[in-house]
């Protein structure tokens, strides 16, 4: 279902006024083989009071990300989130930083018609405090 609400919302995203560069997907939690997927595609915005009524807001704080680069298809995209998520998180001592617990970022170079560009996946990370 995913790709089918990025095929609604992509054809509206250069009609939104106040919006910033790019786009995401936001994921407020992790996939997990028991939960089903909430997932939300948006566009940040320069003034939350442009916002058409017909969108939900989410404002994601600020923090640290660990980011990682997807170079390819979007059809491979799972690929790196899997390499992000199972391969580098469990092994790297970090955690993640609350929610969302995952962000896709699509770049003004992503083209939805090739299914190529930038794209990079964001996990929020913890990060000690030094004393």
């Amino acid at each position: 279902d995913i790709p089918k609400l990025w095929n609604r919302f992509g054809p509206r995203i250069e009609s939104i006024q106040g919006r910033a560069g790019g786009a995401y997907g936001v994921l407020p939690k992790l996939m997990r083989a028991d939960a089903p997927i909430a997932y939300m595609a948006g566009v940040p915005m320069l003034v939350a009071e442009t916002i058409p009524p017909e969108y939900a807001v989410l404002q994601i704080p600020a923090r640290r990300y660990a980011v990682f680069v997807h170079g390819g298809h979007i059809s491979t995209l799972r690929d790196t989130i899997g390499r992000a998520v199972i391969g580098w998180l469990p092994t790297s001592g970090k955690q993640i930083d609350g929610e969302p617990e995952m962000l896709e970022f699509y770049g003004e170079s992503y083209d939805p018609q090739t299914g190529l560009g930038q794209i990079e996946v964001w996990l929020p990370i913890k990060v000690p405090i030094r004393p």
